[in-house]
């Protein structure tokens, strides 16, 4: 993780790779790493911050990075859930899991779009992926 609040220097060698094969002009609006996007749902009083926001034509586009040692791989077998356990703190897999689903539901019902890449991911497969998605 770099000097950016839970921005890792993975995230940001794929967002640069990414706008380095986009117009960055036909965005609306860019926002990553110490710009991250913030949202609050007012409801529970809880932030959300946005690894990758674009708006670009009326529409609000999200990616999440997430790395296995902090989000809940979903690529794990029941007795691995049972064991893993994020980086920092003592939760379970299904509690950050959940957490997780919150926060990508909260930003669907509020309009955006999110797509979540996982750094166990093929790299080329990923940036290929958040182009795509930029694009539709």
């Amino acid at each position: 993780t770099n000097k950016f609040r839970g921005t890792s220097k993975w995230s940001l060698k794929l967002i640069n790779r990414v706008l380095a094969n986009v117009d960055k002009e036909s965005f609306d609006k860019i926002m990553f790493g110490n710009k991250e996007y913030s949202y609050t749902d007012v409801s529970c009083k809880k932030t959300y911050f946005c690894d990758f926001y674009i708006e670009k034509d009326g529409k609000t586009k999200v990616v999440e990075f997430n790395g296995h040692a902090w989000h809940a791989p979903p690529n794990l077998s029941e007795s691995e859930k049972l064991q893993w356990k994020p980086a920092r703190g003592n939760r379970s897999w299904a509690d950050v899991h959940k957490g997780d689903i919150r926060k990508y539901n909260t930003l669907r019902c509020v309009g955006f779009e999110v797509l979540v890449v996982w750094d166990f991911e093929d790299e080329e497969q990923i940036v290929e992926k958040i182009l795509d998605f930029l694009n539709d």
